[in-house]
């Protein structure tokens, strides 16, 4: 930020007025291929977990009833064959079907345009050029950060987020950005291993 100062018609006083300045640009198109990725994401991070951890539950307490009764034990074990092992592969469809999405290059009238001030970042959804609505956001209000390989999810709250393609950028470089997130106290997150730590030490 810098400051324009302005003298008061007597002389006495000097008012400083804020002026932000923009640190980043991003102008990320929307379409069906954002939708995937954050539905994938969604997946891979709540679904399966809940999935996987609930059907665990379900196996032990069949294993326990072995001992206890055998018909309790084979009405769940039975339920984790007929229930558990179709939303299994449900999920995977999903997951298959939407890695389609992400691999094509969706033509879209919509956009997002992220400006990012040393306070707040703005989001101006755009249609056809036309600015159609907009948001500011201060930095406190993020939730998290996901660091994707090609993408970053803003979150602004635990199911809602924006996409931004890191080739989108129109000013800075996604990493700086993420450093800049970073150093707002905002918490990174990555679905790869290691990967936020290579991030953060580039």
């Amino acid at each position: 930020n810098f400051y324009k100062c302005f003298k008061m018609m007597d002389g006495c006083a000097i008012l400083n007025i804020e002026v932000s300045m923009e640190e980043f640009k991003n102008e990320t198109p929307f379409s069906e291929k954002e939708i995937a990725i954050v539905n994938n994401y969604n997946i891979k991070t709540g679904a399966i977990p809940f999935v996987l951890s609930f059907m665990a539950v379900c196996l032990l307490a069949g294993l326990v009833f072995l001992f206890i009764d055998i018909a309790s034990a084979v009405l769940i074990f039975s339920a984790l064959v007929l229930v558990f092992i179709p939303l299994i592969i449900f999920i995977f469809y999903r997951l298959k079907k939407n890695e389609k999405l992400t691999s094509k290059d969706i033509k879209s009238d919509m956009s997002n345009h992220y400006t990012f001030y040393e306070g707040h970042f703005l989001v101006e959804s755009v249609e056809k050029g036309r600015i159609v609505g907009a948001l500011s956001y201060g930095y406190k209000e993020i939730y998290k950060v996901t660091v994707l390989y090609e993408y970053v999810l803003i979150f602004v709250d635990r199911k809602n987020c924006y996409v931004l393609a890191k080739e989108c950028m129109t000013k800075g470089k996604a990493l700086d950005l993420i450093m800049f997130l970073y150093n707002k106290k905002i918490k990174i997150h990555n679905l790869r291993k290691g990967a936020k730590q290579r991030y953060l030490n580039k």
